[in-house]
């Protein structure tokens, strides 16, 4: 396993932790919407989708995952 340069005990540090999270503070628009949609992260950060077609939840839903 190759370790960072800043960091050769293996562990994560709580930068590199903290930097892997999802931002859930911005507003983006992304192309082949066709509405709004609305992802809130609850408290176990599981993704909730609103949309207003069901092609726009599907879109969502995939973003959220990437």
């Amino acid at each position: 396993m190759k370790t960072s340069e800043t960091n050769r005990s293996g562990r994560i540090s709580k930068h590199e932790l903290l930097a892997s999270l999802p931002d859930v503070n911005s507003t983006l628009s992304i192309a082949g919407l066709r509405g709004p949609v609305k992802i809130i992260r609850d408290a176990w950060g599981v993704p909730h989708i609103k949309a207003e077609s069901e092609w726009d939840a599907f879109m969502g839903q995939g973003f959220a995952t990437a």
